[in-house]
């Protein structure tokens, strides 16, 4: 049932990104690693499909989000999008990325309005601009109501995912 669900968010994300005319789920070789890494816009099934999987799939199974924070992140999602940029080398990408995602596990969540931009280690993400977006670390998850920036989580929460998110959506209020 998770990978169904895991399916299903990779393609509403796919579908969304894709339909905008983007390229998806590039990849290059990264010397560091000695493995390909993933570069530029990606869809979460492109993600699933790649050495992220086995991090991916533990994190996302062993979270779970704060219900009654999770109620107050979903009356607050209208006009919400998120970019979520993140390296698939990162060990801090593999563990909150699948976290982050778990909170639109929920069935009145959409990830329809989330972006993933995967980034080399030089935090470029090949042909995708991140000019103005001062990605210094991964993953930098960016909240956006109406097109500005509310907010951001940097690597690692301060204190949960869910309650860091909660208090970037309540600066839209």
């Amino acid at each position: 049932m998770k990978q169904f669900i895991l399916l299903s968010l990779g393609m509403i994300i796919g579908i969304t990104v894709f339909s905008q005319g983007k390229k998806m789920n590039q990849t290059i070789f990264d010397p560091k690693s000695n493995h390909d890494i993933m570069i530029g816009y990606c869809t979460l099934a492109g993600i699933t499909d790649t050495l992220f999987n086995s991090s991916f799939k533990k994190e996302y199974d062993n979270y779970t989000p704060d219900g009654e924070i999770m109620s107050q992140v979903t009356s607050l999602l209208d006009e919400i999008t998120v970019t979520i940029v993140l390296g698939t080398w990162c060990s801090d990408s593999r563990e909150q990325v699948p976290r982050f995602m778990k909170l639109f596990d929920l069935p009145e969540q959409s990830t329809s309005d989330i972006t993933l931009v995967c980034v080399d280690r030089d935090k470029k993400a090949g042909d995708v601009p991140l000019d103005g977006m001062d990605i210094l670390k991964v993953p930098t998850i960016i909240a956006y109501f109406n097109g500005r920036e509310l907010g951001r989580i940097i690597e690692t929460p301060q204190t949960t995912l869910e309650k860091d998110f909660l208090d970037i959506l309540k600066k839209k209020l």
